[in-house]
């Protein structure tokens, strides 16, 4: 029973962590903006994006080295607000 509790605590816990996490990166990102730290707030806002799209991840999908799915939306984001810069 010790395994199966030791297992269902460590899968809750990386949730609880990522969740957690998602939630910092956006409210920092938040945070920046209002400081007015633009470049800042793009890398924050980057990170909640890149959890954003590990939460909506669909398990079907088969990644490999050459899919470029999680890079192009975080990439077109950092050059569209770096343009005006």
């Amino acid at each position: 029973m010790w395994p199966v509790m030791i297992f269902l605590v460590l899968v809750v816990a990386l949730y609880w962590f990522a969740f957690c996490g998602t939630i910092w990166f956006w409210m920092n990102a938040l945070f920046s903006l209002c400081r007015l730290h633009f470049i800042r707030a793009a890398i924050w806002f980057v990170c909640g994006c890149w959890m954003m799209l590990w939460w909506y991840d669909t398990p079907e999908r088969e990644l490999t080295w050459d899919d470029n799915g999680y890079l192009f939306a975080p990439i077109i984001e950092v050059e569209y607000k770096r343009l005006p810069n």
